[in-house]
């Protein structure tokens, strides 16, 4: 699942033009990125939860179909990454999903597959967290972890 309803505040005044999820790195749309992490983890739909407000993000994933099936859900407006969840819930069912954000980057082995293994594991909810300077945790969510092993935390 993709959240890509939202209007990029954040990188005004590029995104009052392009979606968020179109901007490049590099020579890569963003959007791609997370495709192509969805595919290496052994995801088979992608479900898109975007705005009629971005058809250039459509008209891309049309252009260049991604090499496994995409769902769109249009979220008529952005409440938020949780709402953005919940507009998704029919598409998913009761299936396991990922919640991937294509404005998250990282560097080394794919983070969603971990999380996929973990949970064909243990059968488990599985949650990736960063950790954040102390004067920047009001701008996320917080977990305080009763313990942790090897990079994994109940």
């Amino acid at each position: 699942m993709v959240p890509a309803a939202g209007m990029g505040t954040r990188l005004r005044p590029i995104t009052r033009t392009i979606p968020k999820e179109l901007l490049p790195i590099v020579d890569t749309a963003a959007i791609d990125f997370i495709v192509r992490e969805a595919v290496e983890s052994g995801i088979d739909e992608l479900v898109l939860v975007t705005s009629a407000k971005k058809p250039l993000l459509l008209q891309h994933l049309e252009a260049a179909p991604p090499p496994l099936r995409v769902t769109i859900v249009v979220q008529d407006e952005p409440r938020g990454l949780g709402h953005a969840v919940l507009c998704a819930r029919e598409a998913i069912g009761d299936e396991p999903f990922a919640v991937m954000l294509p404005d998250d980057l990282y560097d080394g082995p794919s983070p969603t597959r971990e999380l996929c293994e973990l949970h064909a594991s243990t059968g488990m909810s599985a949650i990736g967290l960063i950790e954040v300077p102390a004067e920047e945790v009001s701008r996320y969510g917080v977990v305080r972890p009763a313990w942790e092993r090897d990079r994994v935390v109940g």
